[in-house]
C-alpha cells in the first residue's frame, strides 16, 4: 500500500517511476517488461529493484 500511494502521490517523478517499477515486477513482471511499461532501461529497472530488495 505504501508503494502505492507513493507511485500517486510521490513528489518527485523519479520516486514515483521506483515505486511504480517495483510495483510491477511484483506483479511478475520481467525487468525487461517492467522498462518497456515505464519507458526505462532494463539495467536502470534492474538496478532500481537491486537498491529496493
Amino acid at each position: 500500500m505504501e508503494l502505492e500511494r507513493g507511485y500517486r502521490l510521490g513528489k518527485k517523478h523519479c520516486f514515483r517511476m521506483r515505486c511504480l517499477a517495483i510495483l510491477l515486477k511484483a506483479e511478475g513482471l520481467s525487468a525487461a517488461k517492467v522498462g518497456e511499461r515505464t519507458e526505462m532501461e532494463q539495467h536502470t529497472v534492474s538496478k532500481w529493484l537491486k537498491h529496493a530488495a
